[in-house]
């Protein structure tokens, strides 16, 4: 499934994966020392999710979703992290809104259209690296109508860049923001995976600059307001 490309395009942010094993000195991978410098990118998350609440902005919250004993686990000499039910799963206070939304990683898990009322903030469950190994997000996506994505979230170099890959295989264009992810643009894996994905056509901003409506200005979304600061 393809999205077709049109001249108009609501604006849509994904945040992937700032969940307390990830982005918290107490959670999984922060115990070891491997929270990409997330205490960093935390205020600018923030600032990023405040922008599109006050916008009204569909959201797609891109969710680690394990099992206890989930194979990847072994797979990967990754330590258990993100098990449904447990703390380590929620999302962190600055990016927690709560879903209208929440799409399981199984074949049949989402049946369009959305939800007709209010803004969608849609929570994609994922098992792998990956939002797109989710069997339901080409509908999810498509049943948005044609849109611009722009992203934050962790790692960049991992489930950042391969949920963003997701995006582009069906046609959708897309932002980074390059200090609201983690490794940011200040760190050499995260320059290095963003400069990737320059290559493929995404565009890359930073949070002063969404916040400013350098996306509506590029005639993307919203026209802007009198007003724009986050």
């Amino acid at each position: 499934m393809r999205i077709v490309e049109q001249a108009e395009k609501q604006l849509v942010l994904m945040d992937v994966d700032t969940q307390e094993d990830f982005m918290l000195p107490h959670g999984a991978f922060g115990r070891l020392g491997r929270t990409a410098n997330a205490g960093r990118i935390i205020p600018n998350l923030k600032r990023i999710f405040d922008y599109a609440a006050d916008r009204g902005l569909a959201t797609l919250l891109a969710t680690d979703a394990h099992v206890p004993d989930d194979p990847e686990f072994s797979i990967y000499g990754f330590p258990a992290h993100c098990v449904l039910g447990t703390q380590g799963h929620q999302r962190i206070p600055e990016t927690d809104i709560a879903p209208t939304l929440i799409v399981p990683n199984c074949p049949g898990g989402f049946t369009p259209p959305l939800p007709a009322s209010g803004r969608p903030v849609i929570m994609v469950h994922k098992q792998h690296f990956a939002v797109g190994t989710n069997p339901n997000f080409a509908a999810v996506v498509e049943s948005l109508g044609p849109c611009h994505v722009f992203a934050t979230g962790v790692a960049t170099q991992g489930c950042v860049r391969q949920s963003i890959q997701s995006l582009l295989d069906l046609g959708v264009s897309v932002s980074i923001v390059v200090d609201a992810v983690g490794p940011d643009i200040y760190e050499e894996p995260g320059r290095q995976a963003i400069e990737q994905m320059k290559t493929l056509g995404v565009t890359a901003y930073t949070t002063d600059e969404i916040c400013a409506g350098v996306l509506e200005r590029n005639h993307i979304g919203p026209q802007p307001r009198e007003s724009r600061t986050c």
